[in-house]
């Protein structure tokens, strides 16, 4: 009955800690961007973000999380590649008509997450002859940390943690039930 107690207790420490991490690590972003500037429906575009160097060895993951605002549909994350010097990017292939949005979401070492504000940028098609489509891409973003992407992954995790823990307990149930063998 120890060993069952302690999985059961470890794996409460665990909720616990996922339940209220600790203080993140500090990242400062320099600045994230696209190209091309003036992204299109049959071209790829790419994102980067910058980070301090200092600050960088604190990152183990950088993603992609990008969503329409047309249609309130959210797409899976990309993973972005360390190129060096503190830069992640990502190709994040075609991007159908529209107004879009996206973050860069940062896994911690230290378990925690952060993300700069939402940046937001439209695709358009390529206007003819007189040029003149708009083709404005706008940096918006209070620095508030809603974005819905990034809750539903923490929800995940913690919702993760919860059934662990509920695993864990009625293992131990079982066990006081069953009995010392005998």
């Amino acid at each position: 009955m120890g060993k069952n107690m302690s999985i059961a207790a470890g794996a409460l420490l665990l909720a616990l800690a996922v339940l209220s991490p600790g203080a993140a690590a500090d990242v400062t972003v320099i600045g994230t961007s696209f190209s091309p500037a003036e992204p299109h429906p049959d071209g790829s575009i790419n994102f980067y973000i910058q980070l301090d160097m200092d600050d960088n060895k604190n990152v183990s993951k950088a993603y992609l999380i990008y969503c329409s605002v047309d249609d309130g549909v959210c797409y899976p994350q990309k993973v972005m590649t360390y190129t060096g010097e503190g830069n992640y990017s990502v190709d994040a292939g075609k991007f159908k008509e529209g107004e879009w949005k996206y973050n860069i979401t940062m896994q911690l070492k230290d378990g925690n997450i952060t993300w700069t504000p939402d940046t937001h940028f439209f695709v358009k098609k390529e206007t003819p002859g007189n040029g003149g489509g708009d083709h404005n891409n706008t940096t918006t973003g209070n620095g508030s940390k809603d974005n819905t992407t990034v809750l539903y992954i923490m929800y995940g995790a913690v919702g993760s943690m919860v059934a662990i823990t509920l695993v864990a307990a009625v293992v131990v149930l079982r066990t006081r039930r069953k009995g010392p063998e005998g």
